[in-house]
């Protein structure tokens, strides 16, 4: 079944960095919880965001239905950090979530009158996050999150990515093809001015 995605969440928690011993972990510190460890559903380098004593915002997770095969990993989710006085997503999933907002409420310029058909759609070898309609058209639109930013410029992608560079290319080659090929990156920021690849 899929989770509605204006589901309110648990509350937030904030608690600092301290550090992460691999790509999907964070270990960080609360005044009165103290040490925890928490999932990072984001894989990037995040090099200019997770740095000692950044502020890191958490859910806690859900536990598991009665039937489920195993508890979760970690108590906690990391789904923001704070940069500047601002949160920064870090979970993909609510970057998502976002993109949806924004793509039903007509927010997007020159997608005003796209209608969302479908979302984590299959086609070849990748998943794009949303399927679109305008008219009598239908296209692809892959979402990317963009979370490296300074000198009033945003950079994507932060790293090299093989699956990044995959969607792109097939992207493309529908383009090519003649289907109409969209990415929408969302910059976490609103202290920008341009944007270039990086």
């Amino acid at each position: 079944m899929q989770q509605n995605l204006y589901t309110p969440v648990a509350e937030i928690v904030k608690a600092g960095f301290l550090e992460r011993p691999n790509r999907f972990v964070v270990l960080c510190r609360h005044k009165s919880l103290g040490r925890i460890k928490a999932f990072l559903p984001n894989p990037g380098r995040l090099w200019e965001l997770l740095f000692p004593g950044a502020t890191l915002y958490l859910t806690r997770n859900k536990p598991k239905a009665l039937g489920e095969s195993q508890p979760p990993a970690t108590e906690y989710t990391a789904v923001a950090v704070e940069r500047d006085g601002e949160p920064v997503f870090l979970h993909t999933h609510w970057t998502n979530r976002a993109a949806r907002w924004l793509l039903e409420n007509r927010r997007i310029p020159g997608l005003e009158r796209a209608e969302l058909v479908g979302s984590a759609v299959k086609h070849g070898r990748s998943r794009f996050d949303f399927r679109m309609r305008q008219g009598r058209r239908e296209f692809f639109l892959e979402v990317k999150s963009c979370t490296l930013f300074g000198n009033r410029v945003a950079m994507f992608p932060d790293a090299v990515t093989d699956r990044g560079r995959r969607h792109l290319v097939e992207l493309a080659e529908l383009g090519a093809s003649g289907t109409r090929p969209c990415v929408l990156l969302l910059v976490q920021t609103q202290n920008v001015d341009y944007f270039m690849p990086d």
